[in-house]
């Protein structure tokens, strides 16, 4: 018998990151699956952060507004 250590392998986690791809768009809808489809759009809308738009009241154009990009955002 010996009095000999044997090393022990440690575990360590380490987070991996997944790449995500918010370029890749939905395919087109083609009006199946309605219910369906609602649901994927609001997750994808969710994941790119922009799903707080859906709720938001439109902006009013003021009168006499002047700035350009202020008049094109509330016509759109």
């Amino acid at each position: 018998m010996s009095n000999e250590t044997v090393p022990v392998p440690v575990l360590v986690a380490v987070p991996i990151s997944v790449p995500v791809n918010h370029g890749e768009k939905p395919e087109k809808f083609n009006g199946t699956e309605f219910k369906r489809r609602q649901q994927k759009m609001l997750f994808y809308l969710t994941t790119l952060n922009l799903a707080k738009f859906l709720y938001e009241n439109a902006p009013k154009r003021k009168e006499n507004e002047i700035d350009r990009q202020v008049v094109t955002a509330v016509e759109a």
